[in-house]
């Protein structure tokens, strides 16, 4: 008996490449969901936007609106000059 090698018709390579781009997007996804738990990439994330937060309520209202719509701008104008 000899063994030889086939091809497989061409649909049936076309469902192996399709399920091995599946496999492949779901490990993917899978280790970039273990490595952001792993960093606590939320956390940091929710820092970032505090601090986003926080300079846009100290600095945003004195650099870019007019005054009679700052209702912080003696705070915003003093922690400004403090910080130059």
């Amino acid at each position: 008996m000899t063994i030889t090698i086939q091809k497989a018709a061409l649909w049936k390579r076309v469902s192996a490449w399709i399920f091995d781009m599946i496999l492949t997007i779901t490990i993917a996804i899978g280790v970039a969901f273990v490595t952001s738990a792993a960093v606590d990439y939320d956390g940091y994330n929710d820092k970032m936007s505090a601090k986003y937060q926080e300079y846009e309520d100290n600095f945003l209202c004195f650099l870019l609106l007019p005054l009679a719509l700052c209702t912080n701008y003696q705070e915003a104008y003093m922690t400004r000059a403090i910080c130059l």
